[in-house]
């Protein structure tokens, strides 16, 4: 069953204008962290940078201290390297809440240790979205990714759209189209100056 629509929180929608406003002019690698005690929130967030992407985005989900090899893999070993945002998630799913805080924080310190391989392999921006409470976590655990980082955005819980609603909700999302198309018309600049037939498709079939 498809999950039910949200709205953002102010917060939220803050979050989300800080973050479109930043890909909008982003070229090549960039940081970002997120951070809601209301996963749907990250998820929401997530699922619109997404829908703006030219590229796909490849997601990674850190529930227990063994996905942080496979998380590293990703990033910096496995090929082809990702084209588009990569955005890592905490899913609490044994209710071992101080085992996947550990692993965060493991996760940030091993990250840290590899900063400059991370910018170099990555072509666009890096999100790790987790808990309020782990912020200071984040930053202790990798002081070097922290001094490079492009945004911290933090944002409440969402509410269910009720169904009274739900037309208000989707005239909002048309409301945000036109910088979505800006995003495109961007994209297919890049895509020309770098002579890339696949990209250049991906963008003139968004702006269509």
């Amino acid at each position: 069953m498809a999950p039910h629509p949200i709205e953002l929180s102010a917060s939220g929608e803050a979050a989300w204008q800080s973050l479109r406003q930043h890909v909008e002019w982003a070229e090549g690698f960039w940081l970002a962290w997120v951070f809601t005690d209301h996963p749907p929130t990250a998820e929401e967030l997530r699922r619109r940078l997404a829908a703006a992407s030219i590229h796909p985005m490849q997601v990674f989900d850190l529930q227990e201290q063994a996905d942080v090899a496979r998380i590293l893999r990703g990033l910096l070993a496995d090929e082809p390297a990702p084209e588009g945002h990569v955005w890592v998630r905490c899913r609490e799913t044994t209710g071992d809440s101080a085992g996947l805080r550990q692993a965060w924080t493991e996760l940030h310190l091993r990250l840290n240790e590899r900063r400059e391989a991370l910018r170099t392999r990555l072509r666009a921006g890096l999100i790790l979205a987790g808990p309020r409470a782990w912020k200071a976590d984040a930053r202790d655990a990798a002081p070097d990714l922290w001094s490079i980082r492009s945004l911290v955005l933090e944002a409440d819980a969402t509410v269910p759209v009720r169904s009274g609603t739900a037309d208000r909700s989707r005239q909002a999302h048309q409301v945000r189209a036109p910088a979505s198309a800006r995003l495109a018309r961007r994209a297919l600049q890049r895509a020309l100056k770098s002579a890339d037939p696949a990209a250049e498709a991906v963008a003139r079939t968004r702006l269509a």
